[in-house]
């Protein structure tokens, strides 16, 4: 499927596009090569002053350029190593052989409006398109809720590493119906408050990439609190710490509850999806219980400042958490009449243990295999590689959920630089490392 068009007025009967063909879009490093071709028209007497250009974007030097008359092919830095110069058109003659783009493996930085211009002594004509070479986001799609209290509730969805920046939209769906909450453009967060029906029903936050056919959704089931018997006003639970480093953490669940349920309070917190609460209260029988997971691993004599007898020891500390605390964390509490339940991601991380591993080795023909990665990481990194020049940078590649990326690449034939990036999902950890590329 191919974009719109623009066309300039030609000089009819000397030089004329006829069809101009760009993907409409390319997923970042993912094709092996994509082709844009250019088809014209030329009279037989312009044929020896013909020239043909690409550019991209705003930018005045063009892509690549090529007189037939003269035998001349030129292309930018930009382009060094990332076009096939051997591609030809089928059929061509000696006026087309050489005029279409054969991009090898596009990544987000050659995305954007490419322009045939094609002129000869006393004709021009131009066309545009537009390739959107897009990522998917780096780990997914992230979207929780918070109760606010009095009926209002905090709902966030984004994404991390989505190029270009992705259309967020918020719907409230239920057996009822639907309607749509929030919509954003050109931003990886959607972070919306709004006032929600009191009964059970999902929630759904969906992801879109401009241009692309690129679309992520996802579903949470949203269970409205019993208003007047109990509900969770607040849940605070450390978005990311790291492994065995912090002397103790807290998880805290704030709530309401009505006076005549208090005595038949219960609360439990669990871990991911086990059935089994890691931690359990019961105030009015003065009842507290700690699963064998925790045996050892929770402060017992911890209480929330300032607290009642129904919420003293309604928080969880965590004495130095290791990575298998790491996960989704839920603060379940009920009443004789009432329940509600609340969810958060904590992140427990390990770095890498012995740093970043980087390395690179020429294959021959002006082929070269990057290599990088990282042991003992948790949970499991995004690696992006990039190459890196006085001239710009672009990226190469980038994986998720792996430990080693392993890329063979065409780079430019000059002194540069190499740059391995590794992340941690869901934290702030991140590790670089650069080499000095020497071309062979």
């Amino acid at each position: 499927m191919l974009g719109e068009t623009s066309v300039c007025a030609a000089c009819q009967g000397d030089v004329s596009i006829t069809r101009l063909s760009v993907p409409r879009a390319v997923r970042n490093g993912s094709e092996e090569s994509v082709v844009l071709d250019c088809e014209y028209e030329v009279a037989p007497d312009e044929a020896q002053g013909l020239a043909l250009k690409w550019f991209l974007n705003e930018d005045p030097q063009p892509l690549y350029q090529w007189i037939p008359g003269l035998g001349r092919r030129a292309v930018s830095a930009r382009l060094q190593g990332r076009v096939n110069l051997d591609y030809t058109v089928s059929p061509h003659t000696p006026i087309t052989k050489f005029r279409a783009l054969n991009l090898l493996r596009p990544t987000t930085d050659l995305g954007g409006v490419y322009t045939c211009h094609v002129s000869s002594l006393h004709g021009v004509d131009h066309m545009s398109q537009q390739m959107v070479v897009y990522a998917p986001p780096s780990y997914g799609l992230e979207f929780n809720y918070t109760r606010l209290g009095r009926g209002r509730t905090r709902l966030q969805c984004g994404a991390e590493g989505t190029h270009p920046a992705p259309r967020l939209s918020l719907a409230w769906l239920s057996p009822e119906g639907s309607r749509p909450l929030a919509v954003t453009a050109d931003r990886a967060l959607l972070d919306h408050e709004v006032q929600l029906p009191d009964q059970l029903s999902e929630l759904q936050c969906t992801l879109a990439i401009p241009g692309t056919d690129f679309a992520l959704e996802k579903r949470l089931v949203y269970y409205p609190a019993c208003q007047g018997d109990v509900s969770i006003t607040r849940l605070s639970v450390p978005r990311a710490v790291r492994n065995g480093s912090e002397e103790s953490v807290v998880l805290d669940c704030e709530y309401e509850v009505a006076p005549d349920e208090a005595q038949g309070l219960a609360l439990k917190w669990f871990l991911n999806e086990d059935p089994q609460p890691l931690y359990q209260w019961i105030p009015g029988l003065g009842r507290r219980a700690v699963s064998a997971r925790l045996q050892g691993r929770v402060n017992l004599d911890y209480t929330v400042s300032p607290h009642t007898p129904i919420t003293k020891f309604r928080a969880l500390n965590l004495l130095r958490p290791t990575t298998d605390l790491g996960g989704v964390y839920t603060c379940h509490v009920s009443s004789l009449h009432g329940v509600d339940h609340m969810s958060q991601q904590m992140v427990v991380y390990a770095p890498p243990s012995y740093g970043l591993e980087f390395n690179y080795t020429r294959l021959g023909r002006g082929r070269t295999r990057l290599q990088c990665g990282a042991e003992g990481t948790h949970p499991a990194p995004r690696l992006s590689l990039a190459w890196l020049s006085p001239e710009g940078s672009r990226p190469l590649a980038v994986t998720a959920d792996r430990a080693l990326l392993d890329h063979e690449v065409q780079l430019p034939d000059q002194l540069s630089e190499l740059q391995c990036t590794l992340a941690i999902p869901g934290t702030d950890f991140a590790l670089e490392k650069r080499l000095v590329y020497y071309p062979g």
